[in-house]
C-alpha cells in the first residue's frame, strides 16, 4: 500500500510542477517605464482680434501654438501591469515645458497722423503635468520590431500662459489664460525592440487632443481680447521610451 501511494505522489510531481509553471507564467507582470521626447502643438493658439475707436485700430493677428511656443520638451513614467503577452494597461505621468517665443503680436493703425505700427510680444513659457490612464496592444508577439497602437485618456494640469503686451500699467506681466485643468485624449503607434527579456525599447508618436484653457483679461488692459486664447490644442507627440517587465 505504501509503496503504491509514492508511486502516485511520484507520479504527480511533473503534473505539479507544470500547473506551478503555468501559474507562474499567467501572472500579470507588473512594467515600469520611462520616456523623453517632443509634443510638437499644430493648432491655433489664439484667434484674430479687432477693436476701432476714434484713434484708430488696434489688431491682433492670429497666432498658432508654433508660432508662440517651441516643441514642448516631455519626460515621463510609467505603471502599468502586462494582462496578457500582448496587452497591456497602465497609468503615466508626463511632465511638459515649451519655451515661449517672442512674435509680432498683432498691429496698431492710427488715423492722425496715418501709420501702422507692429506689436512684439514675449510670452512665457507652455508648463504641464498631463496624469493618463491607457491601454496598449502589440500586434504580435516576439520578433525584432514588434507594431503596436496606445490609447490614452486623462487629465492635464496647464500653468497660466503670460505676455508682456496689452498689459495693465501696474503689471509688466499679465495671465492670457487663468491656470487649467483639462480633459486629454490621444491615439498613438510605434514600434517596440527587445533589449532582453525583460526589457524593451520603443518610439511612438500619433495625434494628442487637449480641451482649450479658461480665459483670464483681469490683467489686461483691453477687453476685447477676452476669450481669445482659449482653442483646444492638438499636438503631434514624439517620443522613445524604455520599458521592464518584472
Amino acid at each position: 500500500m505504501r509503496h503504491n501511494i509514492s508511486v502516485f505522489l511520484v507520479a504527480l510531481l511533473p503534473l505539479a510542477s507544470a500547473a506551478h509553471a503555468q501559474s507562474s507564467s499567467d501572472r500579470p507582470r507588473i512594467i515600469l517605464g520611462a520616456s523623453i521626447g517632443i509634443d510638437a502643438a499644430v493648432s491655433t493658439f489664439n484667434a484674430a482680434r479687432q477693436t476701432s475707436g476714434l484713434f484708430g485700430t488696434e489688431r491682433v493677428y492670429e497666432h498658432s501654438y508654433g508660432d508662440v511656443f517651441k516643441p514642448a520638451f516631455v519626460v515621463g513614467g510609467e505603471l502599468g501591469v502586462a494582462v496578457s503577452t500582448r496587452n497591456e494597461m497602465f497609468g503615466r505621468v508626463r511632465f511638459l515645458r515649451g519655451e515661449g517665443r517672442t512674435t509680432a503680436f498683432g498691429e496698431s493703425i492710427n488715423r492722425s497722423p496715418p501709420g501702422t505700427r507692429i506689436n512684439m510680444a514675449r510670452f512665457s513659457d507652455y508648463r504641464a503635468v498631463a496624469v493618463e490612464g491607457g491601454v496598449r496592444h502589440a500586434f504580435r508577439e516576439g520578433g525584432h520590431l514588434t507594431p503596436f497602437i496606445t490609447a490614452t485618456g486623462g487629465i492635464t494640469f496647464v500653468d497660466a500662459i503670460e505676455s508682456d503686451r496689452y498689459c495693465r500699467l501696474d503689471a509688466p506681466e499679465c495671465a492670457l489664460t487663468s491656470r487649467s485643468t483639462v480633459p486629454a485624449l490621444a491615439f498613438l503607434a510605434g514600434v517596440s525592440y527587445p533589449l532582453a527579456p525583460f526589457a524593451v525599447v520603443e518610439a511612438e508618436t500619433g495625434l494628442r487632443w487637449q480641451k482649450g484653457l479658461g480665459g483670464n483679461t483681469s490683467g489686461l488692459s483691453v477687453g476685447f481680447l477676452e476669450d481669445a486664447f482659449t482653442g483646444r490644442r492638438i499636438s503631434i507627440p514624439i517620443s522613445g521610451a524604455i520599458r521592464f517587465r518584472f
